[in-house]
């Protein structure tokens, strides 16, 4: 397993990370889906997320957020733009610097939890299977997005938009453009499943506060079953 050493340390946390794990990259109000391309030492090499056919290029010095849902858990932390490359695939590589604030930390919180969403595949063929609306079962839920298990029959790929429609339990009914963070196909002994972790990237800050207030409320009754 590859995982970062000083830096990581230096800033408390631990995020490990293997060769085309999913992660989201954030650039002020922007943001893009891409995958860890090396660890090299305490730096991260991952592809330059691509728009219309180019790389976005960045410059040194640059602070991004980084958010991963790599198989330890999710994480989310600054780093800082120290290198780029554009062959053989444009690459950008980045120095950690220090983990979320308590206000961004709280975005990111996730719990577990259990309801209805279905979701619409924007970037399918119109009239195609995929682009009809599909029933995922929720697994988890945070301020930034959710992991669903659906039938993989007809997943959406990593980095494809997902209009998500799904009712919080106790209330709340969201609509929202989001995007594919990653997959996970699993087996289930009656039918073929997969996970899927999804990044709400179009969603009203009235919307997202509901959001956080149902994981808030989620967290405090977990305590209180203790069951966290």
């Amino acid at each position: 397993m590859l995982f970062f050493k000083k830096q990581v340390e230096a800033v408390s946390f631990h995020p490990h990370f293997e060769v085309n794990d999913s992660v989201r990259l954030a650039d002020g109000d922007k943001g893009y889906s891409t995958r860890v391309e090396d660890v090299e030492g305490e730096f991260l090499w991952l592809a330059s997320p691509i728009v219309q056919g180019v790389p976005v290029r960045f410059d040194n010095g640059d602070l991004l957020k980084i958010i991963s849902g790599a198989r330890t858990g999710y994480h989310a932390f600054r780093a800082k733009v120290v290198g780029q490359k554009l062959r053989p695939l444009a690459q950008v590589k980045l120095e950690p610097v220090a983990a979320l604030g308590d206000e961004e930390r709280r975005y990111y919180a996730r719990v577990p939890a259990v309801f209805k969403v279905y979701g619409r595949n924007l970037d399918a063929e119109p009239d195609s299977e995929e682009a009809l609306p599909q029933e995922m079962i929720t697994r988890d839920v945070s301020g930034g997005g959710l992991q669903v298990v659906l039938d993989r029959h007809h997943m959406p790929k990593m980095g494809q938009r997902v209009e998500l429609d799904f009712e919080l339990p106790g209330g709340g009914a969201i609509r929202c453009e989001s995007v594919v963070a990653w997959t996970s196909q699993m087996e289930q002994p009656m039918q073929k499943t997969a996970r899927m972790a999804i990044c709400f990237t179009h969603l009203r800050e009235v919307d997202r506060d509901t959001v956080i207030r149902y994981v808030f409320a989620r967290q405090a009754q977990l305590r209180r079953e203790g069951r966290i």
